[in-house]
């Protein structure tokens, strides 16, 4: 038996046996400290029918789309939580500080690029040791708080008093009813300790509920077998729909709704949804999908972005600026088109005079028509802008790129190994602008194919500077040439370029792509392909809004169903 020592007073301690490490690390069925509720969406009976390699059954073709292939729900694997779900679960639930459950590496994001990804979240000793220290760090701070709810009783600090603390406490973090054995389980963690103490022993039992795999992990698979494959039991849905926008535990509404039955019903789930939108704990999306995707929160790392005349001053304020933008097109349930599209952004007195935009006063961020400026959603943003730039001027291969990348789904494959990727200088000796070189550059063969979109797309955002400053000249006196194709289409500039692209179909599919593959906790399967192309259809168009490409995800196939076929 393995031991981690978790102080609670100079004579107490808790001990976690290696065999509950190793469920934790390689789980592949039902986990829990005991058999898991039934609940509304019964019990767990095995494979569905049609399961297995090949043999998946297919979900129905779209109305109005007889030649798209059949859905085929794709297999979602049981995953721990994130750093920072755990972290934001435990401040959730214990009403601790979030400084005190700092102290958790951040997870590498995983194959679909955000770090909710379950194939890149595995768990060992050192991470193990990492999860017991804050565990026990928000539980002291929990109990040594003024107060503190955990050690009110209506009677005598007895018990009975436990009981009742561990049975409200452990079914919220459990995220689902709890069972008699679960309870009973930690009640005896309770009897072994009572002799240290009522606030010991709740305290260790307390523990126990948090180093629990029923904690710690999220499940998709104790539903009932269908055609379709398993459905989530609504205890299930309710926790990913909780992680989807919260990254953190269900609150007591969604609990008792999921213990009804009545979560999913259409127009009870949109009501849901814009409570949840409405919740400060909405911001957490904002910084997990949008952040994770966009990348602009790198432009807070001082290390990373270096770039000539940024100041943390203005990190801050181009932060602030892409997150208020993003927050707004959730409170406004906007169109995600938006993102591309929107004629105003957030901006204070500093970073209005740096963009040229009269009128504005003060330190608060506030909504600014760009009317009449050279900006125009997002990609005009000083975070991105600044994020792809050198240190000292624009990067245009990287501006393209990510236009690609993140915005089209269509990243470029990495240069062959061979290949000079550096810029090449004039032959002559004379100043070439970024243009120019990457003119030179695309003149080898090797480079032309890939350089040719992704160089085009770059330059079209070559006005901004390294900051993301307008400019119509470089230092060096030369004109700056924006004008470009796309699509077999020309553009003048940025503007221009920007207007092709939202008329993209395949924009709004990555739209789709990005918000399913952050939902889901994976990349889509071949057999999903059909899925945001349908929802790009639908949900993503210049009239729809956000709640209504929320609610597709919510109500799709892929959301409500997983396949027991882990080969896809």
């Amino acid at each position: 038996m393995t031991c981690f020592r978790i102080r609670r007073s100079a004579h107490s301690f808790i001990c976690a046996t290696s065999l509950v490490v190793s469920a934790m690390v390689s789980c592949v069925g039902t986990i829990g400290d005991s058999t898991p509720p039934s609940g509304p969406g019964g019990p767990s009976a095995g494979a569905p029918p049609g399961s297995g390699p090949g043999g998946q059954a297919a979900g129905n073709n779209p109305a109005g789309a007889p030649n798209q292939p059949a859905l085929v729900v794709g297999h979602t694997a049981i995953r721990r939580l994130t750093s920072g779900e755990l972290q934001n679960s435990l401040v959730d639930l214990l009403n601790v500080p979030a400084a005190v459950v700092a102290a958790l590496d951040a997870d590498i994001p995983g194959p679909s690029g955000f770090s909710n990804d379950g194939s890149a979240l595995s768990i060992g000793s050192i991470r193990m040791g990492q999860i017991m220290g804050v565990v026990d760090a928000a539980l002291t701070s929990a109990f040594a708080a003024p107060g503190s709810p955990y050690l009110k009783c209506p009677g005598a600090q007895d018990s009975t008093c436990a009981r009742t603390q561990l049975e409200t406490f452990a079914a919220r973090a459990y995220r689902h009813p709890l069972q008699p054995t679960e309870a009973n389980a930690l009640m005896t963690v309770y009897f072994a300790n009572q002799d240290a103490g009522f606030q010991t022993a709740l305290s260790l039992a307390m523990t126990r509920v948090l180093l629990s795999p029923s904690f710690l992990y999220l499940t998709s698979f104790s539903g009932a077998p269908e055609q379709k494959g398993v459905r989530l039991s609504d205890p299930e849905f309710t926790s990913r729909l909780s992680y989807f926008l919260w990254s953190s535990v269900p609150d007591q509404r969604l609990l008792d709704l999921a213990a009804n039955g009545t979560l999913r019903t259409p127009a009870l789930l949109r009501a849901e949804l814009q409570r949840m939108l409405g919740d400060p704990k909405s911001d957490r999306f904002v910084t997990n999908l949008f952040g994770q995707w966009l990348g602009f929160p790198q432009i807070l790392d001082t290390q990373q972005v270096i770039r000539v005349g940024i100041t943390d001053q203005l990190r801050v304020e181009f932060y602030e600026e892409t997150r208020s933008f993003l927050r707004s097109i959730m409170a406004d349930n906007k169109s995600l088109m938006t993102l591309l599209t929107a004629n105003y952004t957030y901006l204070n007195a500093d970073l209005a005079t740096r963009y040229g935009v009269p009128g504005v006063t003060g330190t608060q961020f506030q909504r600014v028509s760009l009317a009449a400026t050279p900006r125009v959603g997002l990609l005009s943003h000083g975070s991105i802008l600044s994020v792809l730039s050198n240190p000292a001027d624009s990067r245009p291969v990287a501006r393209g790129h990510y236009i690609l990348a993140q915005v089209l789904c269509a990243p470029p494959p990495p240069p062959p190994a061979v290949v000079n990727t550096m810029l090449p200088s004039s032959p002559d000796g004379g100043i070439l602008t970024g243009r120019d070189r990457l003119a030179l550059h695309r003149s080898s063969p090797t480079c032309a194919g890939c350089h040719g979109a992704m160089d085009s797309l770059g330059l079209s955002e070559e006005n901004f500077d390294q900051l993301g400053m307008y400019r119509t000249t470089y230092a060096t006196g030369q004109q700056v040439d924006a004008s470009g194709t796309m699509m077999g289409q020309s553009f003048s500039d940025f503007s221009g370029m920007a207007q092709i692209l939202v008329r993209t179909p395949e924009v709004r599919s990555c739209i789709a792509n990005k918000m399913l593959t952050y939902a889901l906790n994976r990349v889509l399967t071949a057999g999903e392909a059909v899925l945001p192309v349908q929802l790009a259809a639908t949900a993503v168009q210049d009239t729809s809004t956000f709640i209504d490409l929320l609610a597709q995800i919510l109500t799709s196939d892929s959301f409500n169903y997983n396949s027991t076929d882990s080969h896809q």
